[in-house]
């Protein structure tokens, strides 16, 4: 994979491509950011933009934790020569996951790397690597991905342009998750159940739109979720109004927003997300989580 097949994150890019192309590529690099926003795969690319398959190796783990043994297979493999490549690179991932005795040998590897060597950490978090670690690397900064993105990435997958747009909306700016809500049947349940309770708020069922909230007796991991669904119904209400319909989210609903949006005043679709935020304020607080819905749901039909 190259640079070019990568959404977002065009100025890490940039400067990459400018180290690679004056041929002033660094020994070691930490690339840090969220979970699932491509730091991985930015990684890849550098690596295949400066060696063959053969000279790239990736150290990853899908348990808890990088023992000290792999980094000394590292240590020992550094020290052959590169097979088909003029660099060698290794791409450590998540390498926070790094034990401390893991980390204080990989750091024998940073005071004397050879000259063809490059290595590639990525990490969650700066935090989780040693000081003398991060001081002997050159660090970028991997934000969040825009939804825009995230959506075309999903569309890339397979994934329909309508679940695409949810799903990056509730996102937070990672792909790996936008897919994972994409693929989800459990979200997929939710969606409907608060589509359900949308639905019957706007037809004024309120009996109705609390026998929906029952519904997720079960889904309580998923609070927060659903609180960002039911905010999302109401901005896409207010971007209707406003005539943004580019930027709304159910994009299978636009007929429908609009017909809503013309019925509700903007002042109550703006106090209808602060209900639903004071809503989630009131979970955080470990306040019984079907109780704080019901609560919202005849708080939000009131404003209707």
């Amino acid at each position: 994979m190259g640079f070019e097949k990568i959404l977002g994150h065009n100025v890490v890019i940039k400067a990459l491509t400018r180290a690679i192309e004056s041929n002033k590529v660094s020994n070691s690099y930490i690339f840090e950011g969220p979970e699932g926003v491509g730091k991985f795969m930015v990684a890849l690319a550098t690596a295949n933009a400066i060696a063959y398959a053969a000279d790239i190796k990736v150290f990853q783990t899908d348990d808890k934790t990088i023992k000290v043994e792999e980094i000394r297979k590292l240590r020992m493999d550094i020290n052959i020569m590169p097979y088909q490549s003029e660099r060698k690179v290794y791409i450590i991932r998540d390498a926070e996951k790094m034990t401390a005795d893991a980390q204080n040998a990989f750091l024998k590897v940073l005071e004397e790397p050879p000259y063809y060597g490059v290595i590639i950490l990525t990490c969650n978090s700066i935090n989780s690597l040693l000081p003398t670690i991060r001081s002997r690397c050159i660090v970028y900064h991997f934000g969040s991905l825009n939804k825009k993105d995230v959506k075309d990435i999903l569309i890339g997958h397979g994934i329909s342009p309508s679940k695409a747009a949810y799903a990056a909306a509730l996102s937070g700016g990672s792909a790996s998750r936008a897919l994972m809500i994409a693929t989800s049947e459990e979200f997929d349940s939710i969606k409907e159940i608060v589509n359900k309770i949308i639905s019957h708020i706007a037809d004024k069922e309120l009996l109705k739109s609390v026998e929906d909230v029952e519904q997720l007796q079960d889904k309580q991991d998923f609070i927060d979720d659903i609180l960002t669904l039911l905010q999302l119904w109401y901005m896409d209400l207010i971007y209707a109004k406003l005539e943004m319909y580019d930027i709304i989210s159910h994009v299978d609903e636009l007929d429908r927003i609009k017909s809503l949006s013309r019925e509700l005043q903007m002042s109550s679709l703006v106090k209808s997300i602060k209900l639903i935020e004071a809503t989630r304020e009131r979970v955080n607080r470990y306040i019984n989580f079907l109780s704080a819905i019901e609560d919202m749901v005849i708080g939000l039909q009131e404003l209707r």
